[in-house]
């Protein structure tokens, strides 16, 4: 009975020893995951909170597009915004168009071109 221990210790403690040298000898590998948008083709989803609002972000196209959810089965677009020149802009603070009211595609097209045209 004692061998039979003593041998399953035996055993136990080399298979132990294996997986450690296995773990110390062989080359370590990172973890690949798809990133936010990078490695997912450019398309974003993001769910927001109140209103069962969803946003789908295509960062290729520079498009985004806000979704709305109501009742069961209902899901309409409430709003789609092409932002190549949202991102461009580079001071808004002064404005009271975009603080206050809030731009259009096109407005947003026209103060970037006019910034462009001053430098």
């Amino acid at each position: 009975m004692k061998e039979n221990l003593w041998f399953q210790n035996v055993l136990l403690l080399g298979v132990i020893a294996l997986l450690l040298g296995a773990y110390l000898l062989l080359p370590h590998r990172t973890a690949q995951a798809a990133g936010g948008g990078w490695e997912t083709d450019g398309i974003l989803c993001i769910s927001a909170a109140g209103d069962e609002r969803i946003l789908l972000i295509d960062t290729q196209k520079k498009t985004m597009c806000v979704y709305k959810t109501r009742g069961l089965g209902e899901f309409r677009l409430v709003g789609a915004r092409n932002f190549r020149y949202d991102v461009e802009i580079e001071d808004t603070a002064g404005s009271k168009d975009v603080e206050y009211k809030g731009v259009t595609y096109f407005e947003v097209k026209a103060i970037y071109e006019q910034n462009a045209s001053k430098k």
